[in-house]
């Protein structure tokens, strides 16, 4: 007999934030600072990618800028959400002009989505994979920078 391994995955939409249930079931939690200072130097790691999760209120970015001065070689970005498509009035404007620490790197995941068609999304929260091609290329960009002479 063979043994397998399955995993349960959420479909898009339906481990959203208002379902019944939800914050029972995250993946991780702790206190960002505690995992800056006490994992992320034991990892030698030259990138750091952060995102608030479903805190969308918070604003890590002076968390970020103190690290990243105490760290210089590691480059600090903070990850942006795409907009909520539910929240049909709301103006955005682009996160770097909405942190308190204005100097944090930040791959703006909100200005990239804004005004793109329904369509893009899968359903109010999450992205199809043409705005997720786009973030993923951001990323690598942030990674390796391509120099142009």
């Amino acid at each position: 007999s063979s043994s397998t391994t399955t995993t349960t995955r959420c479909k898009p939409g339906t481990c959203a934030r208002w379902k019944e249930g939800w914050g029972t079931n995250n993946a991780w939690a702790g206190n960002m600072n505690a995992s800056l200072y006490e994992i992320l130097p034991k990892l030698n790691a030259t990138h750091l990618f952060v995102n608030c999760g479903w805190d969308m209120r918070s604003d890590p970015s002076c968390s970020l800028h103190e690290f990243a001065k105490e760290h210089p070689s590691v480059k600090v970005t903070y990850i942006s959400h795409p907009p909520d498509l539910r929240k049909k009035n709301t103006v955005l404007h682009p996160m770097k002009t909405k942190l308190e620490c204005d100097d944090v790197d930040v791959l703006d995941r909100t200005s990239m989505s804004t005004n793109v068609p329904q369509s893009w999304y899968w359903d109010d929260l999450h992205v199809l994979s043409i705005l997720n091609e786009e973030f993923n290329h951001q990323l690598i960009k942030n990674i390796c920078p391509m120099k142009v002479k």
